[in-house]
């Protein structure tokens, strides 16, 4: 073997090693990148398949579009050089298009598709194709058929090859590409053109194009599945923490007034203790079934605004707040989740009334304004600042984000002493985006402490395929010019256009590598890359005018980087909509007036044809990608609506099921406890059942707002409560008045204090009920631990000691009094230093 051998079998193991490691690298590390910007597919294979369906018959209507527009174009660019045979093509042109149109508009309506699967289309369809390019090529001059823009109904041959690889992958898109080729040497051979010279140049260019219609729509499909499974997976994510979002609120809205009342009630020292039984019964039983009836189904949807507000107004008529409902302005019923939003938001805002207004009259009033639905509460008791109390669980989740999730607003109006006015309003147009899962398009769904999404982004997110796919189109045609370029122009100067397209495809492909890898998101949505490209794109075209032999510019086959210009409308069509892609098609125009000065070109009435063609082509890449990108769109919404459903049924289902059954538990017991006589002692424990679910529901809200308990003492003394609750001392938890935290250490001192207290209740006092209160006051805090016992000195011998030193390593103060026969009041202070 000599030394020239050995050379290039190293040369040919170096370049297989390279490619083995290219290859390991991308399989290792190109999954996560896709799985990143959302092109890689976390779903299952049944999503794919549904997905399947849709995004071909989306492909397929591009490719009918795609024939209706591309033939007339190369008709018209060829008139010059068609010559008498245009008056003969153009019926046949005509003909093609209403078949195609009828074509589009069947798939559309999705009422032909069975045709569409049937042989009967597949003979007649390519029968079709094949015949009208068989005879352009015999009813061309003799020997033409080879030269530019003489190749009408080819551009008809590449769209049918699209359109049944999409319906029938690769194979036949394969099968089809290689009939082609048979085909356009049978049309060779029936024109009796020349294959000698530059005739295998054109030859070979045109079937490198038909040969391109195969992998695009097989890109196109295969990203478009990647979307759709991003979709839906992070569509049921959103789903879940939409469902948890709402369960929660509910249980805000709901459960937690229950409780409060029934924590009120137990107590009303006004009213005979069977008949606060009889009272905490009835409502326990009410919320019980309404938790069973949000268990099994959404129970929002059926109910009818003024039939939810009559029901609101007759609940808290029975909690001595008359309500007068004014309903008649309201033309119809808004649509079933705004309803169940507003009804929310109105039962939080009479639920303020009650508990902070200091009256007992409130006016509700629903009409239909001339922009859309409007309920405005009123009350004149004694007012509140609306700022000072935004952030409150009340007015910022169930009215303010309840609004913002259905696309409608509130605005609190309130003074002191002059009441308060609540309005909710909701446009027509909004209330028609919030149909599906009762939450507007653009409202936020919140994932986590810092992050949220909403069902425009999940979209968006799931779209990011298209931008893939038009830039991927752009790397692809630039190696397609490379055969134009030998076969029109003259090989010196080929050799520059040829380096020029060398260096273009190294910009797309550095382009796609560092999309794919999820890099410089910001530069992709940014004016700047947007103004580079197009400066580029223009810079180069006019360049290539200069070199191009002076007034051939507008001559066939010379439209060089014309093609590269195609490419970028449709990547900025589909990366920043269709106005950005029809301000680059109106650019093209003065672009070809720049490049045909650049080429001393005279634009001649017989030159016209051809400048009409080439913005034609621009103008058909927009409608084709904004086509695309409109049916993607809809197909990525479909993904993510059906990934929220999945998502919301899960949620309902499974995750929620534990904090459902606790509180079912807890009413549960309420009930059965008040179905008999009670003692005063009965009632008491009752009110410790319902406080302590009270804590335990605000703590998991508060968890779910910030990612963990609002404020942790009340959580650190939650938890001790049920220590002691577990050993039969019945702790009664208030910490509702609790504005902030201390520091660590306090609450460290605090919280051991407070045990040192109940252990001496539960050790001396001889009761089983004690009351635990945490307060903020005078910038300080204050806890309290009382109970009704026997008020004996071992109890304070027992603890006190203890107690005063806990408060004392943190500059606080311990109070202790007991008085015999009437318990033992413990009273825990901590202000910060420097305070008096």
């Amino acid at each position: 073997m000599t030394s020239a051998h050995l050379a290039d079998l190293r040369l040919v193991r170096i370049a297989r090693g390279l490619w083995n490691a290219a290859a390991n690298l991308l399989r290792k590390h190109l999954p996560a990148h896709l799985e990143r910007i959302g092109l890689r597919d976390p779903a299952g294979d049944e999503l794919h398949q549904r997905f399947a369906v849709r995004s071909a018959d989306w492909v397929v209507v591009a490719c009918f579009v795609h024939r209706i527009v591309a033939t007339p174009l190369v008709l018209i660019g060829g008139l010059s050089t068609i010559g008498p045979t245009a008056d003969r093509y153009g019926p046949v042109v005509v003909g093609l298009m209403v078949w195609n149109v009828f074509l589009t508009v069947g798939v559309l309506r999705q009422r032909i598709r069975p045709f569409l699967a049937g042989r009967a289309f597949a003979v007649v369809d390519l029968a079709l194709a094949a015949g009208v390019n068989l005879w352009g090529a015999a009813v061309l001059p003799q020997g033409e058929l080879l030269h530019p823009y003489k190749d009408v109904y080819w551009i008809y041959a590449m769209g049918t090859v699209a359109g049944w690889t999409a319906l029938k992958g690769v194979r036949a898109g394969l099968w089809l590409a290689a009939a082609g080729g048979i085909l356009l040497l049978g049309m060779v051979g029936l024109n009796g053109a020349s294959l000698s010279g530059a005739g295998w140049g054109h030859l070979l260019s045109r079937f490198g194009w038909l040969l391109s219609a195969v992998p695009l729509p097989l890109i196109v499909l295969r990203l478009g599945r990647q979307g759709a499974g991003l979709g839906n997976t992070e569509g049921r994510r959103a789903g879940r923490a939409l469902e948890r979002i709402r369960a929660l609120r509910t249980m805000h809205d709901t459960v937690l007034q229950t409780l409060a009342q029934i924590a009120q009630r137990a107590v009303a020292v006004d009213l005979p203790a069977g008949e606060r039984a009889r009272h905490i019964h009835r409502l326990a039983a009410e919320q019980l079934a309404g938790l069973d009836r949000a268990i099994r189904a959404d129970d929002r949807d059926r109910t009818g605004l003024v039939d939810g507000l009559q029901g609101l107004v007759r609940r808290f008529g029975e909690g001595n707040l008359r309500v007068d409902l004014l309903a008649d302005e309201l033309a119809a019923d808004p649509p079933p989740a705004v309803t169940a939003g507003l009804l929310a938001a109105v039962q939080e805002a009479l639920t303020n009334v009650r508990k902070h207004a200091r009256t007992d009259r409130a006016i509700v009033r629903a009409a239909t304004t001339g922009r859309g639905y409007e309920v405005v509460i009123r009350d004149y008791g004694r007012g509140f600042d609306p700022e000072a109390h935004r952030s409150g669980v009340g007015i910022s989740e169930s009215v303010y984000r309840r609004m913002a999730e259905i696309g409608g607003r509130a605005s609190i109006w309130s003074e002191p002493d002059r009441g308060t006015r609540v309005r909710l309003a909701v446009d027509f147009g909004a209330a028609s985006r919030a149909r599906r899962f009762g939450i507007a398009p653009h409202a936020a769904i919140t994932l986590g402490p810092t992050t949220s999404t909403s069902v425009d982004a999940l979209t968006n997110q799931a779209l990011a395929w298209f931008i893939v796919a038009a830039l991927a189109y752009r790397v692809a045609l630039s190696p397609l010019q490379v055969g134009t370029l030998f076969a029109n122009l003259d090989p010196r100067r080929a050799w520059l256009f040829f380096a020029a397209i060398v260096g273009v495809f190294a910009f797309d492909l550095a382009l796609l590598i560092v999309l794919l890898m999820g890099r410089f998101g910001r530069l992709f949505r940014s004016r700047a890359l947007l103004v580079v490209d197009v400066g580029l794109t223009a810079g180069l075209n006019i360049w290539s005018a200069f070199l191009l032999p002076a007034g051939t510019l507008l001559a066939p086959g010379h439209e060089v980087l014309w093609g590269y210009m195609l490419g970028a409308v449709a990547f900025w069509t589909g990366l920043r909509g269709v106005r950005t892609g029809l301000a680059v098609v109106v650019g093209g125009i003065p672009l070809q007036l720049a490049m045909a000065a650049a080429n001393q070109t005279a634009l001649s009435p017989g030159l016209w044809p051809q400048l009409v063609a080439r913005q034609g082509w621009l103008a058909a890449t927009v409608v084709i990608a904004w086509l695309l990108t409109r049916l993607a769109r809809r197909g990525a919404q479909r993904a993510v609506d059906e990934g929220i459903k999945t998502g919301l049924a899960i949620e309902r289902t499974w995750a929620l099921r534990d904090l459902y059954a606790e509180v079912a538990r807890s009413l549960t017991a309420i009930t059965a406890r008040t179905c008999q006589p009670v003692t005063h002692e009965d009632l008491m424990d009752i009110r410790g059942t319902a406080l302590d679910q009270v804590n335990r529901l605000r703590e998991v809200i508060d968890q779910e707002r910030g990612g963990g308990p609002r404020f942790r003492l009340a959580a650190e003394l939650s938890r001790l409560a049920g220590t002691f609750r577990s050993h039969g001392l019945r702790v009664e938890l208030v910490t509702s008045q609790l504005t902030s935290d201390p520091p660590p250490e306090v609450r460290e001192a605090i919280v051991a204090a407070v045990a040192e207290a109940l252990r001496g209740v539960a050790g001396h006092a001889a009761v089983a009920h004690a009351v635990v209160r945490a307060s903020n006051a005078d910038d300080g805090f204050e806890i309290s631990v009382r109970d009704h016992g026997l008020g004996s000195p071992a109890q304070m011998q027992a603890s006190g000691a203890l107690i005063n030193d806990r408060l004392a390593t943190v500059g606080g103060l311990a109070e202790i009094r007991c008085e015999r026969g009437n318990g033992t009041r413990i009273r825990l202070r901590w202000r910060p230093s420097g305070m008096p």
